[in-house]
This record gives C-alpha cells, structure tokens and sequence, in this order.
C-alpha cells in the first residue's frame, strides 16, 4: 500500500489502517526530501503527533515495523522516484490513497495545477504500470461543483480541458496567470475547486483501466472520536476562526460587519500594538487580525451560501460492509449529538492548537470574562468619545449661527 497524503487527513488515515487493519504488510509514504533531514527523523516526527496516541498504547511497534518513506515529489515528473523505489513500488503496491493537495483557498493556479492537476496525472500514470493494484482512492473535495445545486454523486462536465490548463500554467509566467486567473475560474470561487474538478476528470479518464474510487470529503474540522474526540491538528478553514472567536480575538457579527471589522478588530488592534511598541515589545495584534480577515475572507464564500449534497452511495456503503468489519468501520454520522460534538471541538483546540490543558479551563473562563469586560469597556469609551465629538460639532454649528443672526 502507498499513501501520498498531506496533513490532517494523511494522518489520521494512516493511523486507522494500522490500528484497524494491522495485519498489512505495509505502508509507503511518499515523503519530499529535506536537506539534512534523515528519513527515519521525517517519520519519528510524523509518530509523534497525538493522533498516535492510540496507537502507540495499543498497538506498540506496529507503526515501526510496518511504515516506511519513499523520497519522491508529487509535483515533478514522474513523482520525483528514483528507478529502484518505482520498481518497488509496481511490483508490491495493491493499494493507493491519492491524499497529497493543497488546501490553500489563495494559492495560485501556477502552484495549485501544479500539485493538484499534474500530481494527480503523475500518480494515475504509476498505477497503470502496478502489477497487482486493487484499488486506487482519489480524494477529491464536495466543493468541486459549487455551481450547481444539488450537488449529486456523479461527474459533471469539465470546466475547462485539464490538458489545456496544464499546458498553459506550465508555460506562463506568473503575471500573465494572475490576470487569467478569474477567466479560468468562472462560477468557481478559487484555485483550490477548480483544479481538484479538472483532477477528477484525469482520474475518471482512467475509468475502466484502473480500479478507482473517487471520495468528496467536505470542510475538515475535527474528529468526532477516533483517534482522539477533538483531534485537529490545523487552524485552516474555519477552525481558525473557531479558535478566535474562543479566546476573545474575533467577535462573531453579521449586520454591519465591516464597520465592526475596523471598530472592533483593528482599531482595538491598533491601540495595543502602540502599547506594546511604547514598552520595547514587539506589536503582533494587526498582523493576526490581518491573517484572521483574509480567511474569513476566504470562507465567506462557503459559510454564506447553503447547498444540497446527495449522499446515497456513501450512506449505501455501510450495507456492504462485512459483518467482522462492523465494530472498526461502521458509520452513522446521523446519530451524532451536534452540541457535544462541537464542545469536544472546543476542548481539541484548546489541547492540540492552544496547547493548554485541562486543569487550566476554569482560567480560561476567567479569561474569557476579562475579555468580554475589556471589549466592553472599549465600545462604551469608543462611542462616548464618538458622541461627544458629534456634538461638540453640532454645538460649535449651533452657535455660529446664533452668531450670525
């Protein structure tokens, strides 16, 4: 088995087949090279992240002896694999999860095609030559379609000719991309869709040649109990935002937003990183205010709008699964308790993005009260200031024209 993946999903998708299917032979990942940086440090630090916890308590030497690294690149011909490791990897491989994307709504379309179009291209082309392929996983996104509604589980008409596009962003420069870019893009609202719909029309290319399961996975937020309940390991996408409005640095406002935006965020922002440069700090609150308002940006597309997904054949997966196989990989996300969950959310971004821990909640309450009295506090002087210059100025109207007459 191979797995090119990427971040959160790559991770907890490894740890599940180890913990669930242990009696794999093994698993490949596709790893970029870094200077100086030995293979078995990459996957140490890979281990260490909480998402193995379980793993490591339960099944102890399992990722050791099962995981290994292959030097490669998704971005470069031929996924950047030397002769012997491509050998390798046709003659033992049964199995690919084609994770590896980028998820950056504000990528370009050079950098975007690049990994999520040729990349796709490169790994398609190496499952060809796999000897004994089972099945070929691509994973793809439920916002590949955004223009239509209801999305449903099939494949719509391409966009653009994914030949076409490749060809061009591989010869153009950046500049004249930049300015192509919106052309190229149509009814879709950045690079990240539009190239992961033109990635599904490579693979189904493939269709009838190669085993192949393409999978739309929608916003990742955390995980609702395995490996861990909360676990995230990100502040993409709204997680972010979540984690913000949390510790009291964005307030959550729709009518008025962007008065709000400037009255609330920066301007407060502003003020205490005057303070701060005044008493020899360094000023750090614009620069995360600024970094907070391109994703909510970034979001506003999503969060604004409301589509209608099918899901039969998903929800129609759980009738096949065999009866030995219940425990570990039976689904009903429709049994979820949506209020408990989002508090394990809290509790995950506290203890895996924030690093607090536990016994420190009751002065993060206090904390968050703190705040809620400052934010106050700040609105009332703010418009107390506001009025009396309003009316210092319909005073000082007032008496020139008493004046006058």
């Amino acid at each position: 088995m191979i797995v090119f993946f990427s971040g959160f999903i790559g991770k907890v998708l490894i740890e599940k087949l180890l913990y669930s299917c242990t009696e794999l032979d093994r698993i490949y990942l596709l790893l970029r090279n870094k200077k100086g940086v030995k293979s078995e440090d990459r996957l140490a630090e890979l281990y260490a992240a909480p998402c193995f916890q379980r793993l490591k308590a339960e099944r102890p030497g399992v990722f050791e002896s099962k995981v290994f690294v292959v030097s490669g690149n998704v971005m470069e011909a031929g996924l950047g694999l030397s002769q012997e490791d491509r050998a390798l990897l046709v003659n033992r491989v049964n199995v690919i999860f084609h994770v590896a994307a980028s998820v950056r709504f504000d990528d370009t379309l050079k950098y975007s095609t690049q990994l999520n179009l040729r990349g796709t291209v490169e790994v398609m082309e190496l499952a060809k030559e796999m000897r004994e392929l089972c099945s070929l996983v691509h994973v793809s996104t439920s916002y590949a379609n955004t223009n239509r509604d209801p999305i449903e589980e099939v494949l719509y008409p391409p966009l653009a000719d994914w030949r076409e596009t490749l060809a061009i962003c591989e010869k153009a420069d950046e500049h004249t991309l930049k300015i192509l870019t919106p052309k190229f893009l149509g009814e879709l609202p950045n690079t990240y869709t539009f190239t992961k719909q033109l990635a599904e029309h490579v693979v189904n290319e493939y269709k009838g040649q190669l085993p192949i399961i393409i999978v739309r996975p929608s916003i990742v937020i955390s995980s609702i109990d395995e490996p861990i309940p909360g676990w995230i390991e990100s502040f993409n996408g709204p997680v972010g935002i979540f984690v913000a409005c949390g510790k009291g640095t964005i307030t959550a406002s729709e009518k008025y937003h962007y008065v709000k935006v400037l009255l609330q965020h920066l301007l407060p922002a502003m003020l205490i990183d005057t303070l701060l440069w005044l008493f020899g700090k360094k000023p750090m609150l614009v620069k995360i205010q600024r970094r907070i308002y391109i994703a909510n940006l970034a979001l506003r597309y999503y969060t604004t709008q409301q589509w209608t997904f099918t899901n039969t054949n998903f929800t129609k997966l759980r009738s096949v699964i065999k009866l030995e196989d219940i425990e570990q990989f039976y689904y009903e996300l429709e049994s979820t308790n949506v209020v408990e969950y989002f508090k394990q959310c809290c509790l995950g971004g506290r203890r895996f993005l924030l690093k607090e821990k536990d016994e420190d909640i009751p002065k993060a309450r206090l904390h968050c009260q703190r705040m809620m009295v400052v934010d106050r506090i700040f609105q009332i002087a703010f418009y107390t200031v506001l009025i009396w210059w309003v009316c210092s100025k319909i005073v000082k109207v007032l008496n020139l024209h008493s004046n006058i007459f």
